[in-house]
């Protein structure tokens, strides 16, 4: 089977926008929650999340590792990683890098 990134890629950045606005339905707070009581405190921790998507688990982590952790929020489509730019910008979060 052949797998073309390129392909993954444009289609991950087609989706974009979609993912953002259906985040609450495809990852519901309760899968959070879980995410985040499995990974322990996270207080003032460094996290390290590959393949954020829109950033649906980032800006949930963001409020748990304050005020001295840091998250690190890496994804291959920019589209994705722009839309969580934006709603770093509009939360505030300097603690959160891409």
């Amino acid at each position: 089977m052949y797998h073309s990134s390129n392909t993954q890629r444009f289609i991950n950045n087609f989706f974009a926008r979609a993912t953002y606005l259906t985040e609450g339905m495809f990852f519901p707070k309760k899968v959070r929650r879980t995410i985040h009581k499995l990974l322990g405190n996270v207080k003032g921790k460094t996290i390290l999340e590959t393949g954020c998507g829109v950033g649906t688990l980032t800006m949930y982590l963001a409020e748990h590792v304050k005020p001295n952790g840091k998250i690190y929020a890496l994804n291959e489509a920019k589209h994705e990683i722009d839309i969580l730019r934006e709603r770093i910008k509009k939360e505030g979060h300097k603690h959160i890098k891409t």
